[in-house]
């Protein structure tokens, strides 16, 4: 904004005193002013354009005299305001805006080469990392496979059990390649052995512990001929803790193995039990005696099913200082069905809400298998646990024996 200051003056020979004026600035007041005395005005706030700067004298008796004065000026805009600068700065500022543009896009371009090449470099180590992995874990799929390999041929299979006890069935469920529950048969002048172990932990630390337990109950019960399950069991227990270095002391490792071992004496109809936490399932099918463990009768209906459990002791080391195992006798007759288990079945989550299997489901399937074959037993069995488990996953080793005692 602009302003302008104007002086004028009239001459009178009368009286000069008295004259009074009156202005205008065409472009900005187009009216006259009152007549007033001062000679002088000033426009302040102008803005650019072409102005007319006219006056006019009066005398005492109001006559307005000669000609109106003027004076035409002109204020010009500021170059910034002009319409070229105008043009020059949006050109400028295109070419700036269009240079920072290409800037960025090189710079992006550039880095994204940069990132791209990191990106690529980075996947070169990673798919090389993940060969080595992939051979790796192929190498240790391959070892581990081997020693499933090794630890089934030590097991022996199923078919030798059933020309030892031809009307029998393993169903042996590992839940990794390798696996920590295994079964052991055998027999030694008409007595027939089995058993059926868990060692702690499942997959390879499992499997190490199935072989020591097989290595040496083929030298107790084969080389050394002993057949009473308890006594089997304390000389086992002893191995055990004699090669694992236990002591008993606070905060060692309680490494070794839940067992359920029975001899059958077919000649005289005598099953022999002896268990370290694991159970023995006798199953009675038909109008014949009651069950009678250890001398102590218990009257069941048919078909009737008795649990004799195992010492609530592993082993290994535990916390009853090595108390002897306990021998059962069981007089049997011809019909009756052995179960041997790990806890791996009663233990799967499972069924429409996900809980485990437990030991009570497990004897009424037990039961519910009294008068089939063996074929139709062991389809029975898988069948219960697969229809379980469903698409759960296995928690656990699972093994279960059973065997039909023939006449």
């Amino acid at each position: 904004m602009y302003g302008i200051h104007f002086e004028y003056r009239s001459v009178s020979i009368t009286c000069p005193d008295l004259l009074k004026y009156r202005y205008r600035l065409i472009g900005a007041i187009p009216e006259w002013s009152k007549p007033v005395d001062e000679r002088f005005v000033s426009f302040p706030g102008l803005s650019p354009g072409a102005y007319r700067f006219e006056v006019q004298a009066c005398d005492a008796s109001g006559q307005w005299l000669g000609a109106v004065a003027s004076v035409v000026f002109t204020i010009r805009r500021p170059f910034w305001q002009t319409p070229w600068f105008t043009m020059v700065a949006l050109l400028v500022l295109s070419v700036f805006v269009m240079g920072f543009f290409k800037y960025r896009e090189r710079k992006l371009k550039s880095e994204k080469l940069i990132l791209e090449a990191k990106v690529k470099k980075r996947t070169v180590e990673l798919m090389a990392t993940a060969a080595q992995l992939e051979m790796k874990n192929r190498d240790i799929t391959d070892s581990i496979n081997y020693a499933r390999r090794i630890q089934m041929a030590i097991m022996r299979p199923e078919k030798e059990l059933q020309s030892m006890v031809p009307l029998s069935f393993i169903f042996y469920r590992p839940k990794d390649i390798v696996s920590g529950d295994f079964y052991w048969f055998s027999e030694r002048k008409g007595i027939r052995m089995v058993a059926a172990a868990d060692c702690t932990g499942h997959g390879v630390p499992g499997a190490f512990m199935s072989m020591i337990g097989i290595s040496y109950l083929n030298e107790i019960i084969n080389e050394r001929k002993v057949t009473n399950p308890a006594q089997v069991l304390e000389q086992l227990r002893s191995y055990v803790i004699s090669v694992l270095q236990q002591t008993g002391r606070e905060g060692e490792t309680k490494d070794g193995m839940d067992v359920a071992l029975m001899a059958w004496d077919q000649k005289n109809n005598i099953l022999r039990f002896a268990g370290a936490f694991n159970s023995l399932y006798l199953c009675r099918f038909g109008n014949v005696e009651p069950l009678v463990p250890n001398g102590e009768e218990e009257i069941l209906h048919h078909p009737a099913l008795l649990e004799i459990k195992g010492d609530k002791m592993p082993v290994g080391t535990s916390m009853r200082d090595q108390q002897p195992f306990t021998n059962h006798t069981i007089k049997v007759v011809p019909g009756d069905s052995v179960y041997l288990a790990t806890d791996g079945f009663i233990d799967q989550f499972g069924g429409p809400h996900e809980k485990k299997f437990m030991a009570r489901r497990f004897r009424e399937m037990l039961l519910d298998l009294a008068g089939k074959t063996a074929d139709v037993k062991a389809q029975r069995v898988a069948a219960s646990f697969d229809e379980w488990k469903g698409n759960l996953l296995q928690i656990d080793d699972v093994l279960v024996i059973g065997i039909d005692l023939e006449p």
